[in-house]
């Protein structure tokens, strides 16, 4: 499928064809292709984005805070590719009030 397959090379995703083409996607590979393609490729797809966007619509996620109330900012990490990638951190995930009865815990009974 690709050249050097076995190499860890993510750039090769960027790397433009001879002809102009990009590379292969690999969504496309991970449900298959053809006649055994995967049934439920369009389902996946569907329940992973609403579940991203009630994530993000009904939460607040920040910084999270030191003991004395100040933001922490995450920091960057360089790697071999001339990108900075964020290191570990830790974020606050609080839900909006706007969506607060979506909890179990705010449910009226």
């Amino acid at each position: 499928m690709y050249p050097e397959s076995e190499t860890f090379r993510p750039e090769r995703f960027d790397e433009v064809g001879p002809d102009g083409q990009l590379p292969l996607d690999p969504h496309k590979f991970s449900f298959g292709m053809g006649r055994r393609i995967c049934p439920g490729q369009d389902f996946a797809d569907m329940v992973l984005f609403s579940n991203i966007v009630l994530f993000l619509a009904t939460t607040t996620v920040s910084k999270s805070l030191d003991a004395e109330g100040n933001e922490i900012t995450p920091t960057t990490i360089p790697n071999s590719l001339k990108q900075r990638n964020p290191s570990p951190f830790k974020c606050r995930v609080e839900v909006r009030p706007a969506a607060a009865f979506l909890t179990d815990d705010n449910q009226t009974k």
